[in-house]
C-alpha cells in the first residue's frame, strides 16, 4: 500500500506540471525552445529548455543519441531521457528533410549526411519535391509517452557551391532553401511571420491539443 501511495503522489506531481502549463522541452538550442515556446505561447502553455533546469541534485543533463529507426522512438527516447533525469514531464523532438528523388532520404539522417552529401546527391536536380517531419513526444517519469508526427510539404532547391560554404555551420541549412507548398517565401523567413506553423510547430501544436484539450 505504501508504494502504491507513493506512487500515486508522484504522478501528481508530475500532472502537476502540465496542469501549471509549464513543460520542459529537452534542447538548449535557443532557436528551437524559440520556435517551441512562440507556438505553446499562443496555446497558453510555456515552454523551458534545459537551459532551465540546475542544481547539484540533478548533475549535467544526459548525452542522447538518436540511433532509433523512427521518428518517434528517437523522440520518445529524448523526451523519456530528460524526463527521467529533470524529474518532471518532458517533451522531445525528432525531425527529418526527405526527398522524393532520394527515395526518403536523408530523412532520420538529415544531420549526418550533412548538406554538401545531400547536394551531391541531387545532381543537376534544380529542386524536388520534399518534405520535413517532425514527431513531438511527451514523456512522464514513470514512462507514460504520447507522440504526434506532423509534416510539411514543399519542395527544395539544389543550393550553389557557395550557399553551402554558407551553410556550413548552419544549425538549419535545409530551411533557406526549401519553401513549402503555398508559399513563395523559403522556410528560414517564414518561422518568424505570426501564424506560421513550421512542421515542429505542427507537432508540437497537435501534441499540446491532445494533453490539454
Amino acid at each position: 500500500m505504501w508504494h502504491q501511495s507513493t506512487s500515486i503522489h508522484t504522478t501528481l506531481i508530475w500532472r502537476l506540471y502540465a496542469l501549471m502549463n509549464t513543460l520542459l522541452f529537452g534542447s538548449s538550442n535557443k532557436g528551437k525552445v524559440a520556435e517551441v515556446s512562440k507556438v505553446a505561447g499562443a496555446l497558453g502553455v510555456t515552454i523551458v529548455g534545459l537551459d532551465s533546469c540546475s542544481g547539484p541534485e540533478l548533475g549535467a543533463p544526459p548525452v542522447v543519441v538518436e540511433g532509433l529507426p523512427t521518428y518517434e522512438a528517437n523522440a520518445a527516447h529524448k523526451a523519456l531521457s530528460y524526463a527521467r533525469w529533470a524529474r518532471r514531464p518532458c517533451l522531445g523532438d525528432d525531425t527529418g528533410l526527405e526527398l522524393d528523388v532520394l527515395g526518403g532520404l536523408p530523412g532520420l539522417y538529415s544531420h549526418r549526411f550533412g548538406l554538401p552529401r545531400v547536394a551531391a546527391l541531387l545532381g543537376l536536380s534544380a529542386q524536388t519535391a520534399a518534405r520535413f517531419v517532425c514527431c513531438i513526444s511527451y514523456a512522464e517519469p514513470s514512462g507514460r509517452l504520447v507522440s504526434v508526427t506532423r509534416a510539411l510539404e514543399g519542395r527544395l532547391r539544389r543550393p550553389s557551391e557557395s550557399e553551402i560554404s554558407e551553410l556550413a555551420d548552419d544549425p538549419l541549412p535545409y530551411a533557406r532553401l526549401f519553401t513549402p507548398v503555398g508559399e513563395t517565401r523559403p522556410l528560414r523567413e517564414l518561422l518568424s511571420r505570426d501564424g506560421f506553423l513550421s512542421h515542429r510547430g505542427m507537432a508540437l501544436s497537435g501534441l499540446l491539443r491532445v494533453l490539454f484539450g
